[in-house]
């Protein structure tokens, strides 16, 4: 499990933002969110994208009850879900300088 990190850098409405994302995908999705994976900036994209939400087994529901979750806590969040086994959109996301964020904490990609 890669090291825990708190990127404080970040603009804060942007970091404050997608903590607040993360707290709340946790609340909806509990054991079955498994990353999110947030870009620096909200204006930096992948796959048109600022955010990668990775659940176990997302279903059309989950990716409904996600988007709901982002227009309800930021303007500026736009995620993508996708499930674990999609590594090239998570390689892409970490690649583009993402980071793992849990609920009030980022962690590196390694």
């Amino acid at each position: 499990m890669p090291p825990i990190v708190l990127e404080m850098r970040s603009k804060s409405d942007w970091r404050d933002m997608v903590i607040r994302f993360a707290e709340e995908l946790k609340k909806a999705f509990g054991e079955r969110l498994i990353r999110v994976i947030a870009l620096p900036s909200p204006d930096d994209e992948v796959y048109d994208s600022n955010v990668l939400v990775v659940i176990d087994r997302p279903d059309q529901e989950d990716r409904m009850a996600v988007i709901k979750i982002a227009v309800k806590t930021g303007d500026k969040l736009n995620p993508l879900v996708a499930g674990e086994e999609e590594e090239d959109a998570i390689r892409a996301f970490l690649a583009a300088g993402g980071r793992d964020v849990e609920a009030g904490e980022s962690r590196s990609p390694n």
